[in-house]
């Protein structure tokens, strides 16, 4: 630090002194021109002196603010988009990123329900597992996702539909309207919620667009 001190008021006073004899000697034209060398010193230290300016200055500037300081100003592409992210997705969004919601998924999509459900809702949907359709009559499945039997899915997945969100602090034990026009039964007991014959074994798995209950059986309507 002494050593830099030293070299700053050497460079300090000889460019004072250089100034000194061009003005003694010209009289009152401007003072002669510094060399780059102490120029670059001068306008590193002294920045506001009337000659930093243009090509010196910008020297001086680019050595005095190391690169790594100029980075670290810039925003990342990582922190951009990860404001851009959003929390949750819709509900359709949320069961295609659930294993257990493979054949559900798959009937959403052959019942061309996937955009309807992805709408500003809200819904509420019970949605069955892959062990609840399994449990179904062996080909019921493969059956219903026949483009033939199209109507038939629909209604089996609207019967899974409320058309508002109830998150489970919401349910209570009475008739609840679905989307298919046909009423689910909700019983509230003991801390445990049924829909019909089927158990809610997970409630409250938030989509953007409303709230799924998993459910360990298919919901079928009385008239099918």
């Amino acid at each position: 630090m002494k050593t830099k001190c030293l070299s700053i008021i050497s460079l300090f006073l000889l460019a004072t002194t250089t100034s000194i004899a061009s003005a003694q000697t010209s009289g009152s034209e401007a003072p002669a021109e510094l060399s780059p060398a102490i120029m670059k010193v001068l306008c590193k230290h002294f920045p506001l002196n009337s000659r930093c300016t243009g090509e010196a200055a910008s020297a001086a500037a680019e050595e005095t603010v190391p690169a790594e300081a100029m980075d670290s100003e810039a925003p990342s592409a990582e922190m951009e988009d990860s404001s851009d992210a959003s929390a949750e997705g819709t509900i359709v969004e949320v069961a295609s990123a659930n294993d257990s919601f493979k054949t559900l998924v798959a009937a959403i999509k052959a019942a061309e329900l996937a955009e309807t459900l992805s709408g500003e809702g809200p819904f509420t949907v019970f949605a069955p597992t892959e062990e609840a359709f399994a449990a179904l009559p062996a080909g019921t499945v493969d059956t219903l996702l026949k483009p033939e039997n199209k109507d038939k899915l629909v209604k089996i997945l609207t019967y899974h539909v409320v058309p508002a969100k109830a998150v489970s602090t919401d349910l209570e034990s009475g008739d609840v309207s679905t989307v298919a026009g046909a009423p689910v039964k909700v019983t509230v007991e003991s801390g445990a919620v049924t829909v019909n014959n089927a158990n809610v074994v997970q409630a409250d798995v938030m989509g953007s667009n409303g709230v799924i209950h998993v459910i360990d059986k298919v919901l079928l309507p009385p008239d099918l």
